[in-house]
């Protein structure tokens, strides 16, 4: 089988898990600026301001390297699929926390950002649910179709 080597393909773009990438970006950042025009000195919307810095930059690495075709390169196949198993996972399990710190904080000091926020925190909380849900069906898919041979577990 030949290496395919990475590709720029515009086309990519179009797919379910690009465009989650690039909603979760929009989302993250458009969360850090309405956070940040509160300047509220409460020590949970600095994690807030950290989970969603790095959303974006990693949605935004995972976006580039899935439309330059990377996860179709042999050699980055197998680590593609760890790597963003776990930032897929991870993030979902950030943004619920960060949901609710934010929720929390729009119920506590009732400033209208804070009510903005939460509700694009929960819509990018449900993108992290969904990108969870579509690379947990497609790892599925690709253990059932590897060539690992099957073990079969004796009883000792």
């Amino acid at each position: 089988m030949r290496n395919q080597k990475p590709k720029f393909d515009v086309w990519r773009l179009a797919q379910l898990s690009s465009a989650l990438h690039i909603f979760q970006i929009i989302g993250s950042l458009s969360i850090l600026g309405l956070i940040s025009t509160v300047s509220l000195n409460f020590p949970p919307t600095y994690a807030s301001f950290i989970i969603c810095f790095f959303s974006s930059t990693l949605s935004a690495i995972f976006l580039v390297s899935e439309v330059c075709g990377l996860t179709k390169v042999r050699e980055f196949s197998d680590e593609w699929v760890f790597w963003e198993s776990t930032y897929i996972s991870s993030f979902t399990f950030f943004y619920s926390i960060n949901t609710i710190t934010v929720l929390y904080s729009s119920i506590r000091w009732n400033h209208t950002n804070f009510w903005f926020a939460s509700i694009v925190s929960i819509l990018v909380a449900i993108s992290f649910y969904v990108s969870l849900t579509q690379i947990a069906r497609k790892n599925l898919e690709n253990l059932k179709r590897s060539e690992i041979p099957k073990i079969v577990l004796r009883r000792n």
